[in-house]
């Protein structure tokens, strides 16, 4: 985390929510255990336990909840991956919105290669995905970029928070 006030702000307001009095030195304490989170993790999983908990959370727990929110993320993916595989195959150049899908698929070979993944071969290919996804998803400042297929042309685009809808174009 960057911003203590961001952190402060959030933890005081679990415990008044949980009537409990968060003194500095618990409030240390969280700071220390949680800081590789990022502000935004960290205020999702409070929110997350504002929702779900019925006591003031450990720091563990806060943990969990990024974890199982990373790890849905990452199954949305997988799905949207094999979704765009099966649609647009390894002929059309493909964008995705999330610039993390792209760099995950090509650490993993790229697109074509993707493409020709075999079907017995898919629980390890997703396995390998969903974790080199969880470590591109964190890393900073990922631009957009087009996974070129096998005949050049503009891409299909692919937006993460929508039903998939795609622009295609002839290939040249």
């Amino acid at each position: 985390m960057q911003k203590y006030e961001r952190f402060a702000k959030n933890i005081t307001g679990l415990g008044a929510l949980f009537d409990k009095d968060v003194p500095q030195s618990l409030m240390d304490l969280y700071w220390e255990t949680l800081s590789d989170l990022t502000d935004d993790q960290f205020e999702k999983a409070c929110q997350t336990a504002a929702r779900k908990l019925k006591f003031f959370p450990r720091p563990a727990e806060l943990l969990e909840m990024i974890q199982d929110d990373q790890e849905a993320l990452a199954l949305t993916v997988w799905e949207k991956l094999n979704r765009a595989i099966r649609e647009y195959g390894q002929y059309r150049s493909i964008e995705f919105d999330d610039p993390a899908i792209s760099a995950t698929v090509e650490s993993l070979g790229g697109w074509v290669a993707a493409c020709l993944w075999r079907t017995d071969d898919l629980p390890h290919r997703r396995r390998e995905f969903l974790a080199t996804y969880q470590v591109m998803s964190q890393r900073p400042n990922l631009e957009r970029r087009t996974l070129p297929g096998l005949h050049s042309g503009e891409p299909a685009r692919i937006e993460t928070r929508q039903p998939i809808p795609l622009r295609l174009v002839r290939p040249l």
